[in-house]
């Protein structure tokens, strides 16, 4: 008896991975690492022991709170409204990091009202800085500003621990008659603003009517008394830019009207 005898062995294969959250292998999903084995028939119809070294990495997740002035950059992208922002990018093991941003967006209001001869910053509350456009000079630091001429001015605005600037505003040239009235005594004073002279007409004529102009710091500029006439053209030429303070007394009835040099 002759046997012809070929002998056949199984075969063995071993593979590593890594992968994120799960991996599909030979018909299964694993979602957690280990070794995990496999037998199937090879091709002389043999076993193959295959065996799985398997890594699973997992998702992250970060959250961030920030609170900012006006604008934000997150992740390339300039944000200028509160919310609740996501990203998604890899993280050091190579799968998902959901980022999640909780932005809070302080903001200023600079804008400025034209009222007559003041410019009004619209914020409250706030700390403000006047500057005038042409010189840079800064020259009040009240919600409103008189500015006493036709310069631009735009004020800086800081609020809640935020610094915002607006643009230059001019007063309201066309601000030409005030009238006032009470007490039995009308007076009219125009044109305010002014830039050589300006006028004052009374309601009527009285001889113990005096008129005295000041300056924003109390200096007396102009001194007239024993006044005959209904009007009063006083001569402020050669004063210099700025508010003035005019007092107007009749019969025991006093009067004071602010005017602006130009």
């Amino acid at each position: 008896m002759t046997l012809n005898l070929t002998i056949d062995t199984a075969t063995s294969s071993s593979t590593t991975q890594v992968a994120c959250e799960s991996y599909d292998w030979q018909g299964t999903t694993y979602t957690a690492s280990g070794v995990y084995h496999d037998t199937i028939s090879n091709a002389i119809g043999c076993d193959s022991l295959m065996t799985l070294n398997l890594t699973i990495d997992t998702a992250t997740s970060s959250s961030t709170t920030q609170v900012a002035c006006e604008s934000y950059d997150w992740q390339g992208t300039t944000y200028t409204t509160s919310g609740v922002y996501h990203d998604t990018i890899s993280n050091a093991t190579g799968c998902d990091s959901l980022m999640t941003l909780n932005l809070t967006i302080k903001v200023i209001d600079t804008s400025v009202s034209i009222i007559g001869n003041s410019l009004e910053a619209n914020q409250d509350s706030a700390i403000y800085k006047w500057i005038n456009c042409n010189t840079l000079a800064v020259e009040d630091s009240s919600k409103i500003f008189y500015p006493g001429n036709l310069d631009p001015y735009y004020v800086i605005i800081t609020y809640d621990g935020c610094t915002d600037t607006s643009g230059c505003h001019v007063i309201d040239s066309n601000t030409t008659e005030l009238e006032y009235n009470g007490n039995d005594l009308e007076i009219m004073v125009y044109p305010n603003p002014f830039f050589d002279n300006i006028n004052i007409e009374l309601e009527e004529i009285s001889k113990d009517a005096k008129i005295i102009v000041r300056d924003n710091y109390g200096k007396l500029v102009y001194l007239e008394e024993n006044i005959n006439s209904k009007i009063v053209t006083i001569p402020l030429k050669d004063v210099e830019r700025g508010i003035y303070y005019i007092s107007i007394s009749v019969k025991n009835v006093n009067k004071t009207v602010r005017i602006i040099k130009l």
